[in-house]
């Protein structure tokens, strides 16, 4: 996938207007380092009940799920930052983070830790502290905690069979969606089906002896989450920012090797969607490659006065290691 993933990434490039080929260059190199960002991680355990009750209220799965934050991942946040340095608006906060991290002014783990559960007032208190930029700190602890976020969410995603779930928010790790792709046959493949080879050890054992969640989903899209690549059906036209609008099309397009897709605007909140016409592969960096290959749609919307939805993703606890246990075997 790697080399198919960096010739789309320099075809993107090359067919850019030349004022913005600098800044596609640079979020493909981004993209690609996630692409090569994969890490293991153990197997995450919830007991039935919980996942059920958290389904039911919002409760995204990671919500105080202790996640161990690997030296891929440390290396990652090292990788990103070096690859911040061709921007030369950025190359200055870039350094100032390199060194700090080298230097150990600010820690990697920490910074990551909190993106995962969108602390970001934690993120600027520890930029402020260290005396750097914290938007790009803060971007920099997203970008490299979303690899070890996709890997907990293929293994919770059989969990999700366990009950609907019906908000604005992703399930497993609580952000806003990326875009949504239109297939109502696409909720069995990804919203909750279990994988062929997957074992029922995402959830506590329990859960083999209750019924699966039935398939009753009538709608025809799934959002799809850009930081952990989960999906999670939608009622299209509602809102998924706002629960209250309906969503109509601002602009349609064809791309090549990402099909048609259209973005849809919503006249409550004017908030904006781009929405695929077919299920998208559903790899994290095929994801971010395809938000990349339709920026012009982004484009129609803010022309038309939409933004991308600016309610904040869903704040997550942080483990609590003497308190709730999520394995009671």
């Amino acid at each position: 996938m790697e080399s198919s993933l960096r010739a789309r990434i320099a075809a993107l490039t090359e067919q850019a207007d030349p004022s913005l080929r600098d800044e596609i260059r640079l979020r493909g190199t981004l993209i690609q380092l996630l692409d090569r960002g994969e890490v293991v991680v153990p197997e995450p355990r919830l007991p039935a009940v919980l996942v059920r009750a958290r389904l039911a209220n919002g409760t995204p799965l990671l919500d105080g799920l202790n996640l161990p934050i690997s030296p891929t991942t440390l290396s990652l946040f090292e990788r990103l930052t070096v690859a911040m340095l061709a921007d030369e608006a950025a190359q200055p906060a870039a350094e100032a983070i390199l060194t700090a991290a080298r230097t150990h002014r600010i820690h990697a783990e920490q910074v990551i830790g909190e993106a995962i559960v969108h602390h970001g007032d934690h993120l600027a208190a520890l930029a402020q502290a260290a005396g750097l930029f914290e938007p790009l700190v803060s971007t920099l602890a997203d970008l490299a905690a979303r690899p070890l976020l996709a890997a907990v969410a293929e293994r919770l995603r059989p969990a999700l069979r366990l009950g609907p779930w019906r908000h604005g928010w992703c399930p497993i790790c609580g952000a806003r969606p990326l875009f949504a792709e239109a297939d109502a046959a696409h909720a069995d493949a990804e919203a909750g089906a279990v994988h062929p080879d997957a074992e029922a050890g995402a959830v506590h054992p329990d859960a083999e002896a209750d019924a699966v969640h039935p398939d009753t989903d009538d709608e025809h899209a799934h959002l799809r989450c850009g930081r952990c690549a989960a999906a999670w059906a939608c009622s299209l036209p509602v809102c998924p920012a706002c629960s209250g609008g309906e969503l109509s099309v601002i602009a349609a397009q064809e791309f090549d090797g990402a099909g048609a897709w259209s973005v849809l605007g919503c006249s409550a909140c004017r908030a904006y969607l781009k929405v695929a016409a077919a299920p998208r592969p559903a790899a994290l960096a095929r994801l971010l490659a395809d938000d990349l290959a339709t920026w012009t749609l982004d484009r129609d919307a803010l022309a038309a006065g939409f933004q991308r939805s600016a309610a904040p993703p869903r704040r997550l606890e942080h483990a609590d290691l003497a308190g709730e246990d999520h394995d009671d075997d």
